[in-house]
C-alpha cells in the first residue's frame, strides 16, 4: 500500500498536464500512489495521462464523462488506496519535497488531520511570481469563514471523509474551500510555512473563466458553514462584486 494518495483531475489540460505529473515524479518520497482523472477532456490530454500511467506503474488512470471536477474528486478518491490523501491541480505543481515534509508531519502531529503549506504563484511560463498572497493570513477556523488561507498544497488523513458530508455534495466551483470550511470543524490543521506548491496563473484557469459561478458558489459554502456552526442567526454573508478591468493585447 502507498503511504500517500494523490487525485490530479483534468478537462481539456494539455498545455500543463505533463508538468504537473512531473512534479509528482520528481517527489523525493517515493512511495507514492497518483490516481488521474480525465473529465472528459476533447483534447490531447487523455493520451499524455495513458504514455505516463504506461511508464509508471504508480499512476492510476480512470476516465469518465464531463460531469465536473467535484465528481471527478469522487471518482478518484474512490479509487485511492493510501491512509493519506492529497490534490494537485492538473496546471500546477508540486514541490520535490512537498510528500515528504507534510506526510513527516502528520505521522508527528498525529492530533491533527490535515496540514497545508504556503505556495508560490508562476505565471503561463512557470517564472516564479512571488509568494501567494494568501500566505499571508494567520490560520484559524474563524479567520477561515473569510478567508481561505488552507490553499495549497494539502495533504490529509483518508478518515477525514468519513467526518464530513460525502464529495458529491460540496459546493461545485469552491469544492476546495467548502471541503477547507467542513474539515475545519472537525479536526485540528497544521501549517508548513515553507512553500511547497506552485500555482500557475493563466487565462484559461477555472478562477478565470468561470469567476462570477466561483465568488457565488463561495458565498454559498460559507453560508453552509455558517448554518453548520450555528452562527446564521446572528451572522450572514455579505459578498462584494468589484469590477477590476485591464487592457492586454490580442494573442494571435
Amino acid at each position: 500500500m502507498p503511504r500517500v494518495s494523490l487525485i490530479m483531475t483534468f478537462h481539456n489540460s494539455q498545455s500543463y498536464l505533463s508538468q504537473a505529473i512531473q512534479s509528482v515524479l520528481l517527489q523525493t518520497m517515493p512511495d507514492w500512489q497518483l490516481v488521474l482523472v480525465d473529465d472528459g477532456s476533447a483534447d490531447a490530454s487523455y493520451a499524455l495521462a495513458e504514455k505516463a500511467a504506461k511508464d509508471d506503474r504508480r499512476i492510476v488512470l480512470l476516465r469518465q464523462p464531463h460531469l465536473g471536477r467535484v465528481a471527478a474528486l469522487a471518482t478518484g478518491t474512490a479509487a485511492a488506496d493510501a491512509p493519506l490523501l492529497g490534490w494537485v491541480d492538473s496546471d500546477d505543481q508540486l514541490h520535490p519535497e512537498a510528500l515528504q515534509e507534510t506526510a513527516t508531519f502528520l505521522d508527528t502531529f498525529t492530533d491533527h488531520d490535515l496540514v497545508f503549506t504556503n505556495y508560490v504563484d508562476i505565471d503561463a511560463g512557470g517564472r516564479e511570481l512571488g509568494l501567494g498572497h494568501r500566505c499571508k493570513w494567520a490560520f484559524s477556523k474563524q479567520a477561515l469563514l473569510h478567508r481561505f488561507m488552507s490553499f495549497h498544497f494539502r495533504l490529509f488523513r483518508h478518515s477525514l471523509l468519513r467526518q464530513i458530508a460525502p464529495i458529491l455534495t460540496w459546493q461545485p466551483f469552491a469544492e476546495d474551500y467548502d471541503f477547507c470550511l467542513q474539515a475545519s470543524e472537525v479536526t485540528l490543521f497544521g501549517h508548513i510555512q515553507r512553500p511547497l506548491y506552485r500555482y500557475r496563473k493563466h487565462r484559461q484557469q477555472l478562477s478565470a473563466t468561470h469567476r462570477l459561478q466561483q465568488i457565488q458558489a463561495t458565498q454559498t459554502a460559507i453560508q453552509r458553514a455558517l448554518e453548520r456552526r450555528h452562527l446564521a442567526d446572528e451572522l450572514e454573508v455579505d459578498m462584494e462584486l468589484r469590477g477590476v478591468y485591464t487592457i492586454r493585447r490580442k494573442q494571435p
